[in-house]
């Protein structure tokens, strides 16, 4: 009898509604997931879900391993998403039952912005100047020219990111950054000492002290997820990120279409594709990945902020999944099942997902989503979700403002020679009003 082949998914890390998001494209026959116990709920409506804290692997490993024997199946691979920690839980999970996993060697270079960087530079990937900041060093000169960015070395989320105008600025967020970096220290596994080799040299690099500097880039930012296989990439997700109210928190995203890509990335699209092929170089990747790279497009020039060896994850992958009806990890995982190429070409449509943010921390007094009435009746109405309600009360931090996010709607075919306004009037369309 020949056994059904399955892929594992460990789905750490992950939102709501990004998660609902996966789950609603991904061939859920051939994967079995690993969810997060807070969201456990979920797993009586999926065919393969297993439920897990993280916190012991043997014993997670124990329970996929028996049931892999009692359904007689094999595993064909991993959907691993946490580069951010140097896919430590993947890779654990791969080696103990018996799965090729070679995500691995890539791990050092997609955990570490600073070890990315140079490999932009090796590989002649338009990126901006950088440099490695010591938080127990003096600043006796300015290193970079102001304004400039001041960032971990590890993880890809919004949160220790932060725009200095001048030294005395520089200085005032390396100390914040590393206070809470500190306080961090024993919860946040991105911020442990880890060992890496780069230039020829053996080098310890603590994320709670050492943190990356790079110049400010002006232009629009993009973000883009391709797949890399057999050498060629795919692109599979391009999206236009919205102002927002703070650094890293941006106001939404517009997905967009084949032409609007051919148009933007002339001729076709290939410096897009052109850009990818270098990142999967600075990678160093060995294997079939599903990567995202954030950059800027300044005049027709491209230059890349940061990559990593997954998916983007946010709010537009419900976007996706509502107007398309796949994510780029359910391709991917349907490449891995089945060897199903992605599409040769993105759709023509174009969507929006516009994000709400509170004014401020305190408690969440009324929210009014009465400006909404007259769009969630027209075809272009994708969906909305508010994450608050009333009474809840909403903190803020010098270097995180997530939690002032307070939902988001979708439409589709947005005006494009306006868009920004248009934007604007859907934000301005629920209001929350906060007290103490």
């Amino acid at each position: 009898m020949t056994k059904r082949s399955k892929l594992l998914f460990p789905a750490r890390h992950l939102g709501s509604s990004e998660l609902a998001a996966c789950l609603a494209t991904l061939p859920m026959e051939d994967v079995v997931v690993v969810l997060h116990e807070r969201f456990h709920k979920l797993a009586s409506g999926l065919p393969h879900a297993v439920v897990s804290s993280f916190d012991d692997l043997d014993t997670l490993t124990h329970e996929l391993a028996r049931w892999a024997k009692q359904q007689e199946i094999a595993w064909i691979g991993v959907l691993a998403i946490d580069d951010e920690e140097r896919f430590g839980v993947s890779a654990l999970l791969a080696e103990n039952l018996g799965i090729s996993f070679d995500l691995a060697s890539s791990a050092p270079i997609a955990a570490n912005k600073y070890l990315q960087k140079l490999g932009f530079r090796r590989e002649g990937v338009p990126t901006g100047d950088f440099t490695l900041l010591d938080a127990e060093a003096d600043l006796k000169s300015d290193l970079l020219p102001y304004p400039n960015i001041l960032k971990l070395v590890t993880g890809s989320g919004s949160e220790f990111l932060m725009r200095n105008r001048d030294r005395d600025e520089l200085q005032l967020h390396l100390k914040q950054m590393r206070e809470h970096a500190l306080a961090a220290l024993d919860e946040d596994s991105r911020l442990q000492t880890f060992e890496h080799r780069s230039e020829g040299a053996q080098h310890t690099m603590e994320p709670s002290r050492h943190f990356l500097l790079e110049e400010w880039l002006e232009g629009e930012e993009y973000s883009c997820d391709f797949m890399y296989a057999g050498g060629e990439v795919s692109v599979l997700r391009v999206v236009r990120k919205l102002e927002g109210p703070f650094l890293g928190h941006f106001g939404g995203y517009h997905l967009l279409g084949r032409h609007s890509i051919e148009a933007t990335f002339a001729p076709g699209g290939e410096k897009l594709n052109a850009l990818c092929r270098g990142v999967a170089r600075a990678l160093e990747l060995k294997t079939d990945a599903l990567c995202m790279v954030d950059f800027k497009l300044h005049e027709g020039r491209m230059a890349v902020i940061e990559s990593s060896i997954r998916p983007g994850f946010s709010t537009f992958l419900p976007l996706m999944h509502a107007l398309r009806g796949y994510t780029p990890l359910s391709l991917f995982a349907r490449w891995l099942l089945y060897r199903e190429p992605p599409p040769r070409t993105l759709p023509n449509g174009e969507a929006l997902v516009v994000h709400f943010f509170v004014p401020r921390a305190g408690i969440v007094r009324s929210i009014d989503r009465s400006g909404l009435d007259a769009l969630r009746p027209s075809p272009s109405y994708l969906g909305e979700r508010i994450y608050l309600s009333i009474g809840e009360e909403v903190s803020d931090s010098p270097v995180d403002h997530f939690d002032l996010l307070a939902g988001y709607l979708m439409v589709k075919d947005p005006p494009l020679e306006e868009l920004e306004r248009f934007a604007l009037s859907l934000q301005q369309s629920i209001r929350v009003e906060m007290g103490d």
